[in-house]
């Protein structure tokens, strides 16, 4: 288990009087799977398993000869790593590591359990790629094997099922591959292998924490600290009145631009680890390249509504006032107009007008006056002055 199922075959050669030198080819292949082919002229083939085979289901090795362009037969070997009922094994095996603190593996009991299982998970990690070489080699069984490896103590159980553990591994194993096994004490269900090729491809952070403020120009600035690392890509997920959109960033904060006061700004964001810090694996690797952490709590910014509404009611108040002003200018123009610049009478119009009037109703061109006013004229004697006497007598003369 150290190097995580690393299967020997052995065969015997064939006896064979042809000069030339004997290759092997060799292809091992399970359920559903199959893997990478290969050549040998050893008397055995050595194969370091991954998930491009189903180690729960019958591995199979096919096998024939090569002389020089000539090929043998192909030779069909199967073999169980495991014995016992598949349908026994349990199902939906799942493992979650919480970043550099737990793993936290769930499954589901088999078809066919029998009642009052005694589940156990034992779990290995381990960063070495190939198999060691085959030096005095002994025969193993599988299942003596799974008495090795770390065992899980914090098992998780609901009416009297285990249907979970949760246990603690070193901060540092990234980018090592993970295997656990899933069996009982008493051996009465076939055990369940789960193998990660790299323990970063179930990595999930921690739910980051937002925070948000208005900024001038009507922009809110979202931060959020994400504690586990600083290598990790973002989602965001705007929850407001008019918008709802996805993207991803990667950076500690995010502004967005355009956003009025009154409108009312929600979001929620989530991280991952980034993709450079996922490790390659199989393409056939049904395990996710990267976990979603959980949403953040979804942060708010109420809508700012107290000074629009002022400003709308002093808008209408100030239009209201115009149009009464308008409407009065305009009733009131022809008099205003007369006020400032006073008309001058036509005397022709004045006559054509009036003179038939006055001679069809005999209407005097004057008014007479209704009452005679008389003024009293006295006249006062005076004597003559000698100058005037003087004067008067130079006329008469």
């Amino acid at each position: 288990m150290k190097d995580m199922f690393c299967l020997y075959w052995t065969w015997t050669a064939i006896q064979s009087n042809e000069n030339c030198t004997l290759w092997y080819k060799t292809e091992i292949s399970s359920i559903g799977h199959k893997g990478p082919a290969g050549k040998t002229t050893y008397l055995h083939y050595a194969k370091s398993l991954d998930n491009r085979v189903n180690l729960n289901e019958n591995i199979t090795l096919k096998m024939n000869t090569l002389c020089d362009n000539r090929t043998s037969d192909v030779k069909t070997f199967t073999s169980s790593l495991t014995s016992g009922n598949p349908r026994t094994m349990v199902r939906n095996m799942t493992c979650i590591w919480d970043y550099k603190e737990y793993v936290n593996c769930t499954w589901r009991p088999g078809e066919d359990t029998p009642p009052n299982v005694n589940y156990i998970l034992r779990y290995w990690i381990a960063d070495g790629d190939s198999c060691p070489p085959r030096v005095n080699k002994q025969s193993t069984l599988f299942r003596d094997l799974l008495d090795g490896g770390e065992l899980c103590q914090n098992y998780t159980s609901y009416s009297g099922n285990t249907f979970g553990c949760l246990f603690r591994v070193d901060p540092r194993m990234e980018f090592k591959k993970f295997l656990a096994v899933v069996m009982d004490r008493s051996q009465n269900i076939r055990p369940y292998i789960y193998f990660i090729p790299c323990i970063n491809s179930i990595a999930k952070l921690k739910a980051p924490v937002i925070h948000l403020k208005r900024t001038p120009n009507n922009t809110v600035l979202v931060q959020w600290n994400v504690s586990d690392t600083s290598e990790y890509d973002l989602e965001y997920n705007i929850l407001s009145n008019t918008d709802k959109q996805t993207e991803k960033v990667a950076a500690s904060n995010k502004e967005f631009f355009n956003i009025l006061p009154d409108v009312q700004f929600a979001i929620k964001v989530r991280v991952a680890l980034a993709q450079r810090r996922i490790c390659s694996a199989s393409p056939d690797d049904p395990v996710k390249k990267f976990l979603w952490s959980e949403w953040s709590e979804i942060k708010t910014l109420p809508a700012v509504t107290g000074g629009r509404i002022t400003l709308i009611v002093i808008l209408l108040l100030v239009s209201l006032v115009i149009i009464v002003a308008t409407i009065l200018l305009l009733i009131n123009m022809r008099r205003l107009l007369i006020l400032i610049c006073p008309r001058i009478p036509d005397p022709g119009k004045v006559i054509s007008r009036d003179f038939p009037q006055w001679l069809q109703y005999g209407k005097p061109v004057y008014n007479e006056p209704k009452k005679e006013e008389v003024s009293l004229v006295s006249l006062l004697d005076t004597q003559p002055s000698s100058s005037q006497v003087e004067q008067d007598l130079k006329w008469k003369q």
